[in-house]
């Protein structure tokens, strides 16, 4: 290959022969020779990752050498006998092909027709939970494993990339690897195949811009937008090359970033009042009053420039010995920052600028790989990664967090919103800083028809976490006035008891084991058996709490660790005899997840000790008082304590069984592939998985006693009510282990050549998922408190996943179309999915689980709504009635649950379409290739205004809150925004926001030069 690197190896005694632990790419060149024999020769053999290539070869007995055969036919890299699960393979070309507006490439994972993209930016992988995915590079673990996104890439809360795109050659998403050697999953398995250096020196440079006057503009429910504030410019540089031909190579590649946006949603004085339910003379009067009594800086309410910054260096070293040994060590850098936009969707406070975040990652991992062949029998791979990575949020403003109630009067119409502003409360402490060490070592044993493989794995982690959301403390003023009057109505805080560290830490050790057996049955048909042991241990644990010890019985200093799990897995691959055409894939096993340490950590921070929440409730004013009444706000202190008693004190604690286990899935799949002509395949798959270990939540601190229901029209028949949290308590919830998680995907995939000029990929997908609890959030907390309820909080019925997207087409096609300008690359890509699921609630704790609770911690709805026969049958005003019967005509959802409390995720947003298309010239400058490139992105809104719009929505929508008036339970909820529709009625709107740049089409301009090697 282009790197001189040789292998030789010796056939048997039946002429096989087997080269094991090669580097994937090439070209590679294959001779074949005996004493007295012809040699036979192969070039120009391409490698994909996991793949196993059969080369046959006569000789023949003549004492002349005879000229290689070339073989021009490529056959679908899935043709592997090695290939046992499904999976998407992109090579190189595709790789090169997809226009990636964000240069990002995970989301290459959207090429498979299995993967979804999630409510928080990750991809949920045939309906599996996205933090339980694995991210490799070169098949090494590169994930961050304390989870505190969905993306699972370290530093992305700042919104980091894995690795430069330049330095990537092939990706390959696996849903369902039947492979023991692989763990640490329950959804999938994304691996990136870099780069390496040659023996000839290759230098590219390249330069990428996108700005404000080359996106469309906004198309908003009252009007268009004006696209402003957003710009781009990369600068990346890759220089590889040899150290020593034949011998060492290096490759290095660097990308840098800066990008400009707005804050994302409905921004004031851009977008009409009705959107932001805020007028600007209300909040111009709200922000003169506070500054005027208090001074300090509130920030803007309009857009403003929101900056990220991102450097990512990647750089690899190979050695190619004379025994036919690989070494291989890679190191990824990684730091970005990061303006994190406030609120200014239709959901929850609209925040002003003070109360964003900044926040910072670094990564560093390096990493090392030793291939050696022993003997002509044996290989060995061993891999070793060292990963130091921290991420920082510091809030924009030092001052407490405010919630001050605005009344607007918008056209006739009152608007009652609260707006906030000051030091964001869940960033107000929060840090992370984490080690971790990962170890494989994989011997294969080749016996002859049959490949044994034998292995051992660990992985320690090392972990540091503050997190205590209001340390500097919250005030909520419920109106203008009060904040007049410097009547607060409640006060927050949480601090640290007993002067103890903000930072929790602990580290965990996992170990693992494996063997697996590789069956050549002949007649095409290759077996694999296989068994993987893995058990975790944790270091460290909370304190002990023995006022829950003694009333609930869990130990609060006791967490999970050395419990075993065992994963079988077996899987066949059968090709048919002759050409090969079809081939059949089957598998069944288990698949150990690892935990997002996150969950863990949760136990740490709430042990019930550790920490706890002051709070004071009611405003100076009110008459009668309450000696818990709030303070009224002095700048630069806090208080300690109420009006005329000490603070009310609660904690909270989050307590595993000793018996709890990791994510823990069984998987069956089977999967047809054809190859229809010579040069276009097609695949056919179904797959299937069951909870064994899943993650649940319990929450143990409420009545267990049902109550009478506040309002039987409000489905109090049937749904089960509580009296609300107990004692000293807010919250103890038990993370427990369900069973009844399940999926199902049913798949159909194409892939070749049309014609001469052009590539195709496409694939559609039907995947259903359901559970009990989603799991979206980082913290226990939310995780159960955005659980809907239909009747038990604490039972939850096993229903339709928020990671439940059934319909998924994806099309790419991409070559060189055009006959007289063969150097003009054209390719499109066409994602077309079902919408976001969510779920209609009550605005209010409805059934007295304590959610919502009192607080930004505790501010979760999770009562799911009952929709009565007739809309007067609500216990509401006229006006509410008249918006609910607009709703039950106009709203499928609604409709569709008449006489029903709503079940969860019941609902979905629009189907979302979106086309992107890349033109890129390449032409000869002095012996410098360069290309030229432009990137379209949401082509479809660039054809018509209204077309390509993404929709996002919350998983949970607050539809009905409760009424203020004596006359009336319920009232329209403000997260639904009334409007005046086309025939004069008032109305509900859509429920969901149209996102920003993602719906309106951008164009993104680069230019790359490419001097020596392979460009």
């Amino acid at each position: 290959m282009e790197t001189g690197a040789e292998r030789q190896v010796l056939s048997n005694a039946n002429g096989d022969y087997l080269v094991l632990l090669l580097q994937p790419g090439g070209p590679y060149e294959i001779e074949i020779g005996s004493l007295g024999y012809a040699t036979f020769r192969r070039e120009n053999l391409m490698l994909q990752v996991g793949d196993v290539t059969t080369i046959d070869a006569t000789l023949d007995e003549q004492a002349i050498e005879l000229e290689g055969v070339a073989v021009a036919v490529e056959r679908a890299e899935i043709f592997n006998p090695q290939q046992v699960g499904p999976a998407t393979l992109l090579s190189e070309r595709v790789v090169e092909a997809v226009p990636l507006l964000s240069r990002d490439i995970t989301e290459l994972a959207v090429l498979s027709p299995l993967v979804q993209v999630t409510q928080s930016g990750g991809f949920s992988v045939a309906g599996q939970n996205d933090r339980y995915n694995a991210l490799l590079i070169d098949g090494v673990l590169n994930k961050d494993m304390f989870g505190l996104t969905s993306g699972g890439v370290p530093g992305g809360q700042a919104g980091a990339k894995l690795i430069p795109l330049d330095a990537v050659t092939q990706y390959e998403i696996l849903v369902a690897p039947f492979d023991v050697r692989l763990s640490g999953f329950t959804g999938g398995v994304m691996n990136a195949v870099t780069r390496s250096g040659t023996n000839e020196t290759r230098v590219r440079a390249e330069v990428v811009t996108r700005n404000e006057a080359l996106i469309g503009d906004l198309q908003l429910p009252t009007g268009p937008v004006e696209a402003s504030g957003i710009d781009r410019s990369l600068v990346a540089l890759s220089i590889g090359g040899p150290i020593q031909r034949n011998k060492s190579h290096y490759y290095i590649s660097g990308e840098f970033e800066t990008r400009r946006a707005l804050p994302a949603g409905f921004n004031l004085f851009r977008d009409d009042p009705r959107l932001v339910r805020i007028g600007p003379d209300a909040l111009t009067n709200m922000t003169d009053i506070f500054t005027g009594q208090f001074g300090g800086e509130l920030g803007t309410g309009e857009i403003f420039s929101l900056n990220q910054d991102l450097a990512n260096v990647f750089g690899r070293l190979d050695w190619n010995f004379d025994d036919g040994s690989r070494l291989t060590i890679r190191n990824i850098f990684s730091h970005t920052s990061n303006d994190q936009s406030p609120n200014r969707t239709a959901f929850e406070p609209y925040e002003l600028s003070s109360n964003a975040i900044q926040r910072e990652g670094t990564a560093n991992s390096t990493s090392v790989q030793l291939f050696s062949p022993i003997g002509d029998r044996m290989a060995n791979q061993m891999d070793l990664r060292v990963n130091f990575s921290s991420d920082e949020t510091t809030p924009v403003s030092t001052l407490p967090q405010f919630d001050v109630g605005v009344l607007s009067s918008i056209d006739g119409s009152a608007f009652n919103r609260p707006v906030r502003f000051g030091g964001n409360f869940f960033g107000q402490e929060n840090s992370l800083s984490q080690t971790a060490i990962n170890f494989t070592n994989a011997l294969d044993i080749n016996t002859g028809d049959d490949i044994l493989t034998v292995g051992v794995a660990a992985n320690y982690y090392d972990i540091g976490h503050s997190f205590l959301p209001g340390a500097n403390g919250e005030y909520f003023f419920a109106s203008v006035t009060d904040l007049e009057n410097n009547a607060p109505q409640r006060f927050q805080r949480t601090v640290i008891e007993g002067g103890a560290d903000p930072q929790i830490d602990f580290s965990v050790l996992e170990v693992g084991s494996f063997i697996q057996t590789q069956l050549n049955a002949g007649k095409g048909l290759s077996m694999r058996f296989g068994l993987r042991v893995d058990v975790p241990y944790v270091f460290g644990a909370p304190q002990t709490n023995f006022d829950i010890l003694d009333f609930y019985g869990f130990d609060t200093g006791s967490v999970p660790s050395g419990n075993v799990m065992i994963s079988p897995r077996w899987g066949f691959n059968w090709q048919s005899e002759g050409e090969k055409r079809t081939q059949v894939r089957m598998g069944a096993g288990m698949f150990a997840g690892q935990l997002p340490y996150v969950w863990l950590a949760n136990a740490f921070h709430n042990d019930g000790v550790r920490s706890v929440t002051q709070t004071c409730q009611g405003r100076i004013t009110d008459d009668p008082g309450t000696p818990f009444a709030v303070p009224s706000y002095v700048p630069g202190s806090l208080p300690t304590a109420c009006q005329a008693a000490p603070f009310q004190l609660s904690r909270s604690a989050v307590v595993f069984p000793d018996n709890f286990r990791y994510p823990q899935d069984l998987k069956a799949a089977i999967n047809v592939d054809r190859e229809l002509t010579t040069s276009l395949s097609a695949t056919f798959g179904v797959l299937m998985s069951r909870a064994v270990n899943q993650i649940g939540l319990r929450e143990l601190n409420i009545d267990r006693t049902a109550g009478s229901g506040p309002a039987l029209e409000l489905g109090g028949q049937e749904r089960r009510f509580y009296r609300g949290l107990n004692g000293r308590y807010s919250q103890v919830l038990e993370v427990t282990n369900e069973g009844q998680d399940n999926s199902a995907a049913v798949s159909v995939e194409l892939r070749g050549r049309i014609g001469d000029r052009l590539n195709l990929q496409m694939g559609y997908a039907y995947t259903r998922s359901f559970d009990r609890v989603s799991l979206q959030f980082a913290d226990m907390q939310s995780n159960f408190g955005f659980t809907p309820v239909e009747v038990d909080a604490n039972d939850p019925r096993v229903s339709r996943s928020v990671f439940d997207r059934p319909h998924k087409i994806v099309l790419s096609v991409f070559g060189r179309p055009i006959p007289w300008l063969p150097e003009t690359e054209v390719s499109l890509l066409y994602t077309g999915q079902s919408g976001l699921p969510f779920s209609y609630v009550y605005g209010f704790d409805l059934n007295g689980d304590g959610y919502p609770g009192t607080g930004a911690a505790f501010d979760r709805n999770n009562d799911l709504i009952y929709v009565p026969e007739r809309a007067t049958d609500l216990p509401a005003s006229l006006g509410t009635i008249g918006l609910f019967a607009r709703a039950m005509e106009s709203d499928d959802c609604i409709r569709a649950n008449i006489g029903q409390i709503m079940g969860r995720n019941e609902c979905r947003a629009p189907w979302q379409n979106q086309l992107d298309i890349r033109v890129a010239h390449t032409f000869d400058i002095g012996g410098a290739a360069v290309r030229l490139q432009g990137d379209m992105v949401n082509f479809l809104n660039f054809l018509n205004g209204e077309w390509g719009t993404i929709e996002s929505i919350r998983s949970v929508v607050p539809l009905l809150e409760e009424s203020t008036s004596d006359a009336a339970f319920v009232q329209w909820g403000g997260a639904s925004i009334p409007i005046r529709g086309d025939d004069g009625e008032v109305g509900p709107a859509d429920p969901w926001d149209v996102q920003s740049p993602a719906s309106q089409w951008q164009v993104q301009l680069g230019a790359r030069v490419t001097l020596g090697g392979a460009r």
